[in-house]
């Protein structure tokens, strides 16, 4: 995997909420979960559908499932773990929206290993459905 080779852009519905959600997470996963974002999700886009990667979850919404451990997030990217990064348990999924082909929305994002019940997680789809008509909306 080279860098620079993105096929997808990326687009916030809303930076500063996204980033805000980032923040919650501890720096070395928030960290994973960017790498993830930037070197898996703008690589391989929906061909991540086909594996645990991605899942769709309603009408235009897709999962990307960070997950697992900092160094299989490290190991997807063809990137060598930075010295220093502990191997951790990471269960952080990214809510986001393939548009117009190679746009790729991120909604929201927020971390599994907090709350994994059903219900947090239909409450998070919900969520990053309100985000997008918002997005779709204003975009009008």
């Amino acid at each position: 995997m080279e860098p620079g080779n993105h096929s997808y852009r990326i687009e916030f519905a809303y930076p500063h909420a996204f980033a805000a959600g980032l923040k919650k997470l501890p720096n070395h996963v928030s960290d994973a979960v960017q790498l993830a974002i930037r070197e898996i999700l703008t690589i391989k886009g929906l061909e991540l559908a086909e594996t645990e990667w991605l899942k769709k979850v309603s009408g235009s919404v897709w999962e990307l499932r960070v997950g697992k451990t900092t160094t299989a997030v490290y190991s997807k990217a063809g990137i060598e773990k930075p010295m220093g990064i502990n191997h951790t348990k990471i269960l952080v999924r990214v809510f986001c929206s393939f548009q117009g082909g190679k746009l790729i929305v991120l909604l929201s994002a927020y971390d599994k290993k907090s709350d994994d019940s059903p219900s947090r997680q239909r409450e998070e789809i919900a969520k990053a459905n309100r985000i997008l008509s918002k997005w779709i909306e204003n975009r009008r």
